[in-house]
């Protein structure tokens, strides 16, 4: 992704959390967002006792549900020793970030003509998504209220996804329970089209197709917590980076021209060993050519392993399955773009880390990955 890209996404993720979750000020003072305001809302503070829901007979049945996994979660954090309002904390940090992951994912996915348009709303459907008018048409009865069946349009599609991503779409997470407020989550969406804040641009979908936008878009949800985590460090004696501050502290991410040296000099490199007659390193920008290399014993390309033991998003992980994907079609075994992609995925790569948000990502970026091979297949 190159920097006017980046600079649109960064924007776009920040306006996104502080929408959602709140942000602070120049002065070091927390301002809501409006998820915490959808909780307070539902009885629920950082630093007074909840209110009993007998007492909120504005609460819709959702809105009770919602109010039952809070209290839970609350409960069961409390039993760990941590604090009501550090637990209401974490638990509007979690919501946040899964509404924003799950948008923009579906927006990925779109872009790349994976699934219709679910986020990306157009005049020719009166403002709505081309999924959504197309919910409206079937569900009329369900698009009646303040939202014009925006929910109920994104649980069904949440529960469809579910069927390939089950960690990201997981229609029944505890996260997706305390819902954004109509405006706030219309607002959302129309980020993902429209003119960002601060001169960031539009987001157009030259944004949602980079390979590596997931990856970018984590390092940027991640950025304002590691700029204060490395603040804390240098201005507080003895202080450590340590608990839930390691996973925002090494955020980093490897920048493309990196990831392509680092991965056909190793993955390619083994290819070129056992196949010193493949054409396949003429197009590897990176990859050195003069290098000594003794040929390798030649095995199945299924047998041929990459593993990232520190795998983030998985910007090394797309990198090798381009890779992976040519090697077999150089081989020619396997011709069908389903069976090969199945294979790279079942059998060639392996990532670890101790971040399960980016563990999350890697296996949604990969299956994105392999869906657009698909697609392009059947366009052809």
């Amino acid at each position: 992704m190159d920097a006017p890209l980046k600079k649109i996404l960064r924007s776009l993720i920040l306006e996104l959390r502080h929408l959602l979750e709140g942000r602070y000020d120049e002065q070091g003072n927390h301002i809501a967002g409006d998820l915490e305001r959808e909780l307070n809302r539902l009885g629920i503070w950082r630093d007074r006792p909840p209110k009993p829901v007998s007492e909120l007979p504005h609460l819709k049945e959702e809105e009770k549900q919602a109010r039952q996994v809070i209290d839970a979660y609350i409960s069961y954090r409390a039993d760990a020793g941590i604090s009501q309002n550090d637990a209401v904390e974490e638990f509007i940090r979690e919501s946040a970030y899964t509404w924003v992951n799950r948008l923009f994912a579906l927006r990925c996915m779109e872009a790349r003509g994976i699934i219709d348009p679910v986020i990306l709303q157009e005049e020719t459907y009166g403002g709505r998504s081309m999924v959504h008018h197309r919910f409206a048409q079937h569900h009329p009865d369900l698009c009646t209220g303040e939202d014009d069946g925006l929910y109920s349009t994104l649980f069904d599609e949440f529960q469809r996804r579910s069927q390939e991503l089950p960690d990201l779409f997981n229609p029944v997470s505890p996260a997706v329970k305390l819902r954004p407020s109509v405006v706030a989550l219309k607002r959302c969406i129309g980020l993902f089209s429209e003119a960002l804040p601060a001169n960031g641009g539009v987001a157009t979908e030259e944004v949602f197709t980079a390979p590596d936008a997931f990856g970018w878009a984590y390092q940027y949800w991640n950025l304002e917590e590691k700029d204060r985590v490395f603040e804390m460090v240098r201005t507080k004696k003895g202080a450590k980076i340590e608990g839930k501050d390691i996973i925002p502290a090494t955020c980093i991410y490897t920048e493309d021209y990196m990831v392509k040296f680092l991965v056909q000099n190793s993955l390619g490199a083994t290819w070129m060993m056992m196949h010193p007659e493949s054409k396949l390193s003429a197009s590897w920008e990176y990859y050195v050519k003069d290098a000594d290399r003794a040929p390798n014993e030649k095995k199945p390309i299924s047998e041929v392993t990459f593993l990232d033991p520190a795998c983030g998003s998985g910007h090394f992980l797309i990198e090798a399955f381009d890779l992976f994907y040519e090697m077999y079609t150089e081989q020619g075994k396997i011709r069908d773009p389903s069976t090969i992609c199945s294979s790279i995925l079942n059998n060639n790569l392996f990532g670890i880390d101790i971040d399960e948000r980016a563990v999350q990502i890697t296996k949604a970026v990969l299956w994105m990955k392999a869906a657009e091979r698909v697609f392009e297949k059947t366009q052809s």
